[in-house]
């Protein structure tokens, strides 16, 4: 619950309903034979002061309507010191207005020459201290040992000396009142009811309160509290059902209307969330199909049935094309294409070339192809042999001639190339140490004790950063994260 903030006004006004008489009293004097009449003034001042105040919220609207728990006391000083006086009230507060009778439990019967009001309401002390003007101390009058008109004892009514009852004058008549039947018990601090207790407020903290159906509350009558609430049943639901057009709403701004969930920032589960479709606005998820998804991003295996990317469909071990689907399959070290497979380069040594005769091609007859030619040869060596005083070229720029090599950018073999060392220019091989490179590229395993990619490390099973080494660790069928996973989108049957 909100802390209160209070303006009050304070209206400190004694309670002036004093009985007033004008009597003439006779007194017998000189044998009954004369009378001497004079006007006494008998006041009574109660012990009591009006008390009014506005209480608001913060935000500057009147109060809830229910009791408050306000407690009065009455100081010497303004600050400081023992309070001479106080009592506890429990004050009903109807549009804001705080009305109190102070002195109506505890009297205040010793006023000091100065006094000064604080006022406390349930916890929430109101500064400063109001100081009690003349008007207060008019409360004194009564003590005042000066005043005149005191009535002898003898002229009192019997009933002030005796406070018994058939002393009044004019007592009303009882006889044709009902009586009230209490249908349970009374004792000292205790009232128990055998049937219905009806009121029209009740005061308190309800901690005693026991056994009070949830069917005999309005919901409408629920005011708001100052601390955590939890509903709960041993059996059945609980069902908030608004009128018809209305909304349940949740912490302010979570509305739930019709079925419809709206005004949530986030939804956070621990397991699955169901619905008819699951979307952000863009993508959208219905009935196991997603759509409008613009990247999927994640550090695991995405498993999916079949996959559409643009004109690339692969379903089970085929890859293909929107027009040609079944256009190259896959199988265990093996790739077939159904059809023509172009490439810029082809490597590897040729073995799985067949139905080409080396016979059937002259030299000179071989012209521009589009793709890369390997020759070989199941037993013979092969002889590029060119005319005397000629060259043999190759690819236009390397030249071979009488054993130099010349013109060659740079050199790749399948085999060891031996030398002091081995350089492009940038980088340079030297006793098996390689330094200088700029990228590596390769189409098989690239086997290395250890991998440092700028601040990715690669060590055994294990993949981290500069500051995080082992944040990473694979091992057959699992990575396990020895941190925080983040990702935008994580796909799959979620099990």
């Amino acid at each position: 619950m909100k802390k209160l903030i209070f303006l009050i006004l304070i209206v400190a006004i004694p309670m002036f309903a004093q009985k007033s008489n004008r009597q003439i009293i006779a007194y017998n004097q000189f044998k009954n034979e004369d009378l001497l009449s004079r006007e006494i003034l008998d006041t009574s001042v109660p012990r009591k002061i009006s008390y009014q105040g506005i209480l608001t919220k913060n935000n500057g609207q009147p109060a809830e309507e229910r009791s408050y728990d306000v407690t009065f006391k009455l100081f010497k000083e303004s600050e400081g010191g023992q309070a001479f006086w106080e009592e506890s009230q429990f004050i009903f507060i109807k549009g804001g207005l705080l009305s109190a009778t102070i002195g109506s439990i505890n009297p205040i019967n010793n006023v000091p020459s100065s006094a000064f009001l604080e006022v406390n309401v349930e916890g929430n002390l109101l500064l400063p201290r109001q100081e009690m003007t003349s008007v207060f101390y008019s409360i004194l009058s009564d003590t005042a040992k000066y005043a005149i008109g005191y009535t002898r004892t003898e002229d009192l009514a019997p009933v002030a000396i005796s406070g018994k009852y058939s002393d009044l004058v004019n007592i009303p008549d009882t006889v044709s009142y009902e009586a009230v039947n209490v249908d349970g018990s009374i004792s000292a601090g205790s009232v128990t009811v055998a049937g219905t207790l009806a009121a029209t407020t009740l005061t308190g903290d309800g901690s005693g309160i026991t056994g009070v159906s949830a069917t005999a509350i309005k919901s409408d009558d629920i005011t708001e509290g100052d601390a955590a609430v939890t509903i709960s049943t041993s059996t059945g639901a609980i069902n908030l059902t608004p009128a018809t057009g209305s909304a349940v709403v949740l912490d302010g701004s979570v509305n739930v209307d019709g079925g419809a969930v709206t005004g949530a920032t986030t939804i956070t589960a621990s397991g699955a969330i169901t619905g008819g479709s699951v979307t952000d606005g863009t993508a959208t998820m219905n009935s196991g199909a997603l759509s409008g998804v613009t990247t999927i991003t994640g550090s695991g295996l995405a498993t999916v049935g079949s996959l559409d990317v643009d004109d690339v469909l692969v379903d089970g071990a085929t890859i293909g094309h929107t027009d040609d689907t079944d256009l190259v399959t896959l199988s265990d070290g093996t790739v077939t294409v159904a059809g023509t497979l172009a490439a810029t380069t082809l490597t590897g040594d040729g073995s799985g070339i067949t139905g080409v005769s080396a016979t059937a091609i002259k030299s000179d007859d071989i012209t521009e192809g589009d793709a890369a030619v390997t020759i070989s040869t199941s037993t013979g060596a092969i002889n590029l042999t060119p005319a005397t005083g000629s060259a043999v070229v190759l690819d236009g720029s390397v030249n071979v001639d009488g054993g130099a090599v010349t013109g060659a950018t740079t050199i790749t073999a399948s085999g060891a190339i031996t030398g002091g060392s081995v350089t492009d220019g940038t980088a340079t091989m030297n006793s098996g140490a390689l330094s200088g490179v700029t990228t590596i590229t390769g189409s098989g395993l690239a086997t290395v004790g250890s991998l440092d990619v700028d601040d990715v490390l690669v060590d055994g099973a294990t993949i981290g950063h500069t500051d995080d080494t082992d944040l990473v660790t694979l091992s057959d069928g699992t990575v396990t994260v020895a941190g925080t996973l983040a990702a935008t989108t994580l796909t799959g049957d979620g099990s």
